[in-house]
Parts: C-alpha cells; structure tokens; sequence
C-alpha cells in the first residue's frame, strides 16, 4: 500500500509542477526535478519507497537509451557525418579540456576533472530539440549543426559509461583488462549483427503478421529488456544493451511502429529518473551555496560557448549559425544526471560535488528556453561587434555586381536552380547567392554566376546589386535569415520585387510583414494541389477546379478551413454517370488490318466511347476519328457494361474481355 501511495503523490505533484513549468515557458524535465526535490527525504520527506523509486528509474534509463537506438539511422547519420564526427568529437574534446584544466587547479583528481570534463561535454537533446522544433529551425543551418553535435553526444554515452570503472580503477588489469573488454565488445558486435541481419527481422514480421498491437508491445519491450539484461550478464552496463536492442529494431522497417509504442512508456519510466535525481539533491545544501553555484553555472555557459565558438569556426559555420548555437547547447544534458549517477556510486564524485553539480545542471537547464530566445538576438549583436560588414566587404569581389533589372537568387536548392533555369531559358540576367561552399564552388565550375555568402549583410546586397535589382527570390531554409534578408533588401530598395518561401503557414504573416510582396507557403501549396486533385478525381469539371484554386489562393488559407458546399456540377456529374464502367482492353489479332475508329464504328454500333488508344503501354488520350486501330492495341472504353461487353466480343472474339 506504501508504493501505491508514494506513486499517487509523485505523479499527482509532478502534473501540477510540469503544467505550471509549461506554463512559465520551463520544460517539464525541470518540473520533474522539483517534484523530487519536494517530495524526496531533503524536502518534505513524503516518500518512503525510495528503493522503488529508483527501481523504477532505472527502467527510465533503460528506455531512454532503447529509444535513441530506435531513432538512430545510418542513412540520417551520413548526409550529416562530417558535422557529427568532426563536429561532435571536437566540441567535446574542446569542452573537455577546458573543464579539466578549470579543475586541476581546484584541487580535483586527475580521474574526477576527467570525469567532471565528460559529464559537463554533454547538451540536451531532448530540450533542445524540442525548442528547435517549436520554432520551426530543424530544417536550418544552426539546427542541421545542432542535430549533428547532438546525435555524437548521445552515441558518445554508451562508450563514456563504459570507461567510469576504468577511472575509477574499479576494473584492473592494465592492458590484459582492456584487452578483455574489446573481446567482450567484439563479441557483442558480432552478436548484434546476428540478431540485427537474420533473427529479429524474421521474428518480427512472424509477430507483426497478427496484427496484434498488444503482442508486438510485448515483443518490443521483451526484446529491449532481454538484451539490456544480457549485456548486464557480460560485464557490460544495462544502457548499452539498451541502446543496442533500440539499434537491432531500428535497421528493420518495424522500427517506427515500434517507436510509437513505446514512447509512452519511455515518457513515463524517464519522468521517475528525473524525479529520483530530485530527491537526491539537497536543496538546503544548493541554498547555502546560492552564490558559488551561480557563479558556476555562468562559468559552465561560458565555457561550452567557447568551446561550441571553436567548433563553429572549425566546420566554417557562419557566424550567425555559430552564435546561435554557442547559447543554444551551453547547458548540460539530462544525460549527465545518468554518467553522474554513476560517478557517484564509483566514487569518482563526493556527495558535496555531486549535488553541487546537480543544482548547476538544473539551472542551466531552466536558463535553455531563455538562451535559445535570445540567441538570433546575440548573433546580430556578435556581427556588429566582429564588424563583420567591414570584412565581407574586403572579401566580395566587385565583379558581382550586375546591370539594371536583373533577377537575385537567394539560396540554390530545389527552388534556386528551377529559377536560375527558368532566367536562362528566358534570357534574363540573374545572380546566385548560397552558403553552402561545396555548392558554390561545384556551380561556379560549371559557369553559373553563383557566389558565396550571407544574404543578411548589407554589403553582400549591395555588392549582389540590390539597388539596381528588380526582383528578388528567398528560398532558404532559416526563417530568421530570411525575414533579415527581406527587410535590409527593403531598405535598400523600396521598389524591389520580392517572392520569398517558407515550409509553414504560421511563418507567412510575419515574412510579409517583413517586406515581401509574395509569399510561397510549400504546406499551403501542398494543401492546395492535393485539393486539386481531389477534385479531379470527383471529377469536377477542370474549370470549376482552376476557379476554386483561384478563388482559395485570393481568400488565403482560411478558405481550406470552411468546409465548402457541394456544387451542383459535381452531384449532377455523378448522375450522368450513374450505371457507367470504363474498361481496357487489347484488340485481337484477328482483326487482321488497322482500321480507323470511325471505321471500326463502335459508337454507332455499340455505344461506347473511346477515350484513349495506344500500344506497349503508351496510350494516347483523345482519339480523333482518324485513329488508327491496329491488333495489339489497347482501347480505353466508356459505356454501360453490356455496350461494353459487346464491343469486346467484337473485337476479341475469342478472347475475354480484359478487367
């Protein structure tokens, strides 16, 4: 009756502490944290199972890493390798170092600022993320950079886990002992790829063929635990085997229904992680120390957006994707609460570092949300600081500038290269600007008039001819370069066209607003052509279609809102063609000549209509009378079944009729 009660408290306070941490803009994880704090034997003591608790959070952690290893793809992993692996190794390295050679001085073992360094290396993904994604920045150059770090950082855990025995000098046996380790993890691997390539596909689709939801459940979760516990059996930790098991499923095509089943679990096993952290943090400790941990929690901002700055600099980032990124993974990861556990246990932490460094990771967890909103903010400042225009000036050649009335393309994806073709089919002068260097580089080769650069700085306008510009296009992926860019393109010249393009309707406002005379919202045109389609296929006649699609796109997006009325031309259609079938068929060889479609008279016979006729699968719709008919080709044919039953017999006539 005691676990029941202590779990009635724990989920009922963490509800009322996560909904007023949404509230205040916090992330739930932070409300988590508290609940702890609050209920655990340093708060108000109303816990009594903490064995279970903890229990329970270990399960957490469990799923936590069963569920990265679902989400990891290779093929995702290698369209961002050079950012991930360059990237991620560097930042960490960076950041490593430079806690380590904070600490050493402080008094702290050579093994504890190691450790320190790892545990402090790590960001939040799942925060991060899902500020990112609010904001609508995925698809951007800050947030492709930031994935990439992100992914190293969470593939980095399982081998960081494996080393704290190693640092704490739990596991002896010098070079024989690591030797021992690799066999253990050779074999594994080669374990991995067993189950990976031939058992658990196959088992798999043998369950997912009963369509029961509640047996692939079962399988999922037996599966994760199963190998977790396995690998627990070899010496090795349970997050590892975790993670592997998520990473045998995830190269199946069951990984995303698998996903889907058990983030639920995930959510609420990872809640109990965080709350059993809570409860292990001495809140009367963090408040005797309020000004050492402040201090130290803008000394760990600091030191990662140092170390972020580098990496930026390293993979040449812009500056404004680099600054954005520099406060946007300062904090430390949730992750770390999981190495710092550990640490813990192994004694690479005392109690006092320990919860010090706890108060210190909710802090900057908290401060995220607030960082990641200041962040575009930071970036514009950091450019004026670095006088940025001064030097874009000294590297842009002056040959970019282009006659009167010429057309800029800003960004050279999908969009920019059909515009760039449609200005040289039509003749007209036009000038490319992209950030992505391979591109410029491959393009300029091919004698494209491409240049690299940030359209948000006033002297790359200038220097693209913006004041002699007619026109031009935004079609790149960052929202906040894009609304920089229409209003300093604006400023420059007030008579410039300009056509820009976003991905979501809610970002349409706010780019008119930022200057654009058109905005292409691809959501907006998505929904627009699949209702075109539509009703096509309710076969609306092509004009009332055109008129429609007219009609939405100048009442905007709130027209797709209102359900409409039903037209008279669509019921009326529907009952001319009531009793109606369309049927192919291949005319027999034994119509031994080609004859015309007026010859073959099928309409005045028969009464059907031919809509198309062709040979080896290429028919051609709308046949004249002049058509000719040959053995071997295909008819398309509209009439009431029994027209076209006749037809048929008098076209194959020993033959059955195609379906």
């Amino acid at each position: 009756m005691s676990i029941l009660q202590d779990l009635s408290l724990i989920f009922a306070l963490s509800l009322v502490v996560a909904f007023v941490c949404i509230q205040i803009k916090l992330p739930p994880l932070v409300g988590y944290l508290l609940t702890g704090v609050a209920l655990g034997p340093h708060g108000l003591g109303l816990i009594h199972g903490v064995e279970e608790v903890e229990v329970m959070a270990e399960i957490g952690v469990i799923l936590l890493l069963f569920a990265i290893g679902l989400e990891f793809s290779f093929q995702d992993l290698k369209k961002i390798r050079r950012e991930v692996f360059l990237g991620g190794s560097l930042q960490m390295a960076l950041t490593l170092v430079l806690v380590f050679a904070l600490c050493l001085p402080f008094g702290f073992s050579f093994q504890g600022a190691l450790f320190l360094g790892l545990m402090v290396a790590l960001s939040s993904t799942a925060i991060v993320l899902k500020v990112f994604g609010e904001k609508g920045w995925m698809e951007s150059p800050h947030g492709r950079a930031g994935l990439a770090i992100l992914i190293y950082q969470d593939l980095a855990l399982v081998p960081l886990m494996l080393l704290i025995p190693y640092l704490a000098g739990r596991e002896t046996g010098g070079l024989a002992g690591l030797g021992y380790l690799g066999l253990k993890i050779l074999a594994l691997g080669l374990g991995v790829y067993l189950l990976t390539r031939y058992l658990v596909p196959k088992f798999l689709y043998q369950i997912a063929k009963t369509r029961s939801r509640e047996l692939f459940l079962l399988t999922v979760i037996t599966l994760g635990l199963g190998v977790a516990w396995g690998t627990n059996l070899a010496g090795l930790s349970l997050g590892l085997g975790a993670f592997l098991a998520g990473l045998i499923i995830a190269e199946s095509e069951y990984s995303t229904y698998a996903l889907s089943n058990i983030l639920p679990f995930r959510d609420i096993f990872s809640a109990f992680f965080f709350i059993s952290i809570g409860m292990l943090l001495n809140l009367g400790g963090v408040w005797a120390q309020a000004p050492v941990m402040l201090g130290l929690t803008l000394l760990v901002l600091l030191v990662k957006s140092i170390g972020i700055g580098i990496t930026g600099w390293w993979l040449k980032l812009s500056t404004k994707t680099t600054a954005i990124l520099m406060l946007s993974l300062a904090q430390v990861g949730e992750f770390s609460f999981v190495l710092a556990k550990s640490g813990l246990e192994q004694e690479l932490l005392d109690r006092a570092h320990y919860e010090l460094f706890l108060g210190v990771t909710v802090l900057t967890l908290a401060l995220t949300p607030i960082l990641i909103n200041f962040a575009p903010k930071f970036a514009q400042a950091l450019h004026r600081r670095l006088h940025l225009e001064k030097s874009t000036r000294s590297e842009v050649p002056t040959q970019w500038v282009h006659g009167r009335n010429h057309l800029i393309i800003i960004g050279f994806g999908v969009t920019g290269q059909m515009l760039a073709k449609a200005a040289q089919t039509a003749g007209a002068s036009f000038i490319i600007l992209e950030m992505n260097a391979e591109t410029v580089r491959r393009e300029k080769a091919k004698g494209l008039p491409i240049h690299f650069g940030d359209s948000a700085q006033e002297e790359v306008l200038r220097h693209l001819g913006v004041t002699q510009a007619s026109m031009m296009t935004v079609a790149i992926s960052d929202p906040l370069s894009s609304l920089a860019t229409i209003r300093l393109a604006k400023k420059l010249n007030p008579a410039l066209y300009v056509i820009a393009r976003t991905r979501f309707v809610s970002q349409q406002d706010l780019i008119y607003q930022a200057g654009a005379d058109e905005v292409v919202t691809t959501e907006y045109e998505g929904a627009v052509e699949i209702f075109a389609r539509v009703l096509n296929q309710l076969l609306i006649p092509q004009d009332k279609i055109e008129a429609f699609v007219a009609e939405i796109r100048a009442d905007g997006y709130q027209m797709l809102r209102k359900p409409g009325e039903p037209t008279p031309s669509h019921l009326n259609l529907k009952s001319y063609l009531s009793g109606l079938e369309i049927r192919r068929l291949r005319v027999s060889e034994r119509l031994i000549t080609c004859q015309s479609l007026k010859d073959l008279e099928l309409r005045s016979r028969y009464g059907v209509t031919v809509l198309a006729v062709g040979c080896a699968g290429q028919l051609r719709p709308n046949p004249s009378a002049q058509t000719p008919v040959c053995p071997g080709d295909e008819l398309v044919m509209i009439g009431e079944p029994q027209q076209l039953a006749q037809a048929a017999l008098y076209l194959c006539p020993a033959e059955e009729p195609e379906p």
